[in-house]
């Protein structure tokens, strides 16, 4: 059996692969019966596997990164103490006259909450999504904290909320506030919160109480200034500057673009096909490529051979613009501000509704039986107007 590295960190088990493309398990030679599972997938868990009365058991102590590596050996130590009094850990380390979860953390009750219950009401793509957020806005803040530790309105503001609205994100806030408010729900309902649970967020007020749905659009100046004071910034990352021009262009999702794969995209037929798994209506499309999209892409790959053509972070587009708008001096607006912005150069130059609408991979707005019949995709009609509007942005620039 393999063994777990020396000095073993939360940065190096990113390191620990599978072997064989199989379920591979790998033993601590110093903390007996601790062990660090990586599935064929290379998801990351932790375990503890013991003797009692004859029998081999294990008892899971989480899963990384939602529970760190001195979390899990805390939780080692604690399930070995409790095996050594006799007790059956895989029925919880407490007995009945015990039980206490005063020291469940925020950590351990997300990563229950996506095994038992998001993993099966999401689809992949938004569980994704809701773990990266909580990655990123929650676990550094509070993540490591006993849930009934959290019991302060100015404590949740002060560690995650006013962190995330302070970022510029638009909707973000209000996305963290609804993530927060589901994690409180699943402790209630697992009893983790006592027997006089306390919920902060039945008494707070949503970050944001108006959402903007978003109205930004670029005019023909504004579309100039963005694409040639891009190029005028020699410091400006290359591939953050293709991928920023490429949702202009082709007016896909932000995460679409993220996740796209060069064996996806046919450049000789100008035809990107996203699929059902990375795209927000669950279902494959494709997107039709204009000559200036091709050659994006084409620059694109000339800077990496990487397998996914725009290896850039989840938040890198939205914080370079977060930034770069005053640099261009031009008003604030975000990623998705230029599919909007697509859409209505689509309208503009008389693109008809149903065509403009597959474009962007919306439904059409149709009688059900349409809706149920009607299954042409307006492929032919989508280069066309693809080829529209990159002629208008060559025209600008």
């Amino acid at each position: 059996m393999a063994q777990i590295p020396q000095n073993l960190t939360d940065g190096s088990l990113k390191k620990l692969l599978p072997r064989n493309n199989k379920r591979t398990l790998y033993s601590d030679p110093i903390r007996k019966g601790f062990y660090v599972e990586v599935s064929a997938g290379g998801n990351v868990s932790f375990l503890y596997r013991y003797q009692q009365e004859g029998s081999a058991k294990k008892y899971g102590l989480g899963k990384h990164p939602s529970t760190p590596l001195l979390q899990a050996r805390t939780k080692w130590l604690e399930a070995q103490h409790a095996v050594s009094e006799g007790k059956d850990v895989t029925l919880g380390i407490y007995t009945d006259e015990e039980t206490n979860f005063e020291k469940i953390t925020i950590d351990e009750i997300f990563s229950q909450l996506c095994e038992e219950d998001l993993a099966d009401s999401m689809k992949s793509t938004t569980l994704n999504t809701a773990k990266n957020n909580y990655q990123n806005h929650i676990m550094n803040g509070i993540g490591h904290m006993p849930i009934n530790d959290v019991n302060s309105i100015p404590l949740i503001n002060k560690y995650v909320i006013e962190p995330v609205s302070s970022k510029g994100m638009a909707r973000m806030p209000n996305v963290i506030f609804t993530l927060l408010s589901q994690i409180w729900r699943f402790a209630e309902v697992k009893g983790y919160l006592g027997k006089n649970p306390y919920q902060p967020f039945n008494s707070m007020n949503r970050p944001i109480k108006k959402e903007n749905k978003g109205s930004r659009v670029l005019d023909d100046a504004e579309i100039k200034i963005f694409w040639n004071g891009m190029d005028g910034m020699n410091q400006m990352d290359p591939l953050t500057r293709l991928g920023l021009k490429l949702l202009l262009v082709t007016a896909v999702r932000k995460n679409e673009l993220l996740t796209a794969e060069w064996k996806d995209i046919d450049l000789n037929t100008g035809c990107w096909t996203i699929p059902a798994e990375h795209a927000k209506s669950g279902a494959e499309w494709n997107v039709a490529l204009s000559p200036l999209a091709v050659e994006l892409f084409e620059d694109a790959k000339l800077l990496h051979k990487r397998v996914r053509a725009m290896p850039l972070g989840r938040n890198t587009l939205d914080q370079w613009l977060l930034r770069g708008h005053e640099r261009l001096s031009l008003d604030k607006f975000t990623p998705h501000d230029l599919r909007r912005t697509n859409r209505t150069l689509m309208a503009q130059l008389g693109v008809p509704y149903h065509t403009a609408e597959k474009a962007l991979d919306h439904k059409l707005r149709a009688s059900s039986i349409e809706e149920t019949y009607n299954k042409y995709d307006y492929f032919e009609e989508r280069q066309e107007a693809s080829l529209l509007v990159s002629n208008h942005i060559r025209g600008l620039i």
